[in-house]
């Protein structure tokens, strides 16, 4: 690898550079996830999972401001107007669950399986644990991963691109990728059907040219439907479980 560095030209070690700087950069903002997964399980308390997602968000504010970057030059700026904003992300939650349906059936039809949400049993019935993973969903998946994913890691990845096609293309099947490998927990079924609900919400961030805020209301409002139907236990209606 040295030997490659030491014989490229000064443009192509610049592009080494860049990369090996935007890989730690992203690794050091994503680490902190897995950290706060396991702290619900040592602690027995869900809402301690909370802490990561801080901790990622807390990461990439100071590499942003380090880059001379903020948080509004990947997204996080007042949308163009609110009242707009909401019934679009109500729209595109509906959309989303819509959208998901053949994929959910292609998935099972493949691995004869959908998405572990044992995690979220609990929430059947017992409206004080919905009421608790409604605001962890809320903070961790419509903030916190909105930031990190669709702010943070897709934008790090597409500067390391010139063409605007090729950088766009790249950056979002990538970080929809990993998006969907952090949901490992919820199984094989889950990291595919959540790496098109990452699509889904790219789509929506550039829909909505390049705003978190779209993206956010419509992740919040995604789960929240999903967190629903489980508490009305129509989610094994639906499967007939």
């Amino acid at each position: 690898m040295s030997e490659i560095f030491q014989t490229a030209t000064p443009r192509e070690r610049r592009g080494f550079t860049r990369a090996a700087l935007a890989v730690l950069s992203i690794l050091a903002v994503l680490i902190p996830i897995p950290i706060g997964g396991v702290l619900p399980g040592l602690t027995g308390m869900p809402a301690t999972g909370v802490l990561g997602v801080v901790g990622s968000v807390a990461v990439a504010s100071v590499i942003l401001r380090k880059r001379g970057s903020t948080w509004s030059a990947v997204g996080l700026r007042r949308p163009r107007s609110i009242l707009l904003t909401i019934p679009f992300a109500i729209g595109m939650s509906i959309a989303a669950r819509i959208v998901l349906v053949p994929f959910v059936i292609a998935v099972y039809l493949l691995l004869h399986s959908t998405p572990n949400n044992s995690l979220f049993e609990p929430i059947r019935g017992n409206v004080g644990v919905l009421v608790l993973w409604l605001s962890i969903s809320w903070t961790t998946a419509a903030f916190g991963e909105e930031m990190i994913f669709r702010g943070f890691v897709m934008n790090t990845i597409a500067d390391l691109f010139r063409r605007p096609v090729l950088r766009w293309a790249s950056a979002v099947m990538i970080t929809s990728v990993i998006f969907g490998a952090f949901h490992i927990y919820q199984g094989w079924a889950g990291v595919i059907l959540t790496t098109i609900v990452g699509l889904f919400m790219t789509m929506v961030y550039f829909l909505a040219r390049r705003n978190l805020w779209a993206s956010i209301l419509t992740h919040g409002i995604f789960d929240t439907t999903g967190f629903l139907l489980i508490f009305a236990n129509v989610d094994k209606m639906i499967l007939n479980k």
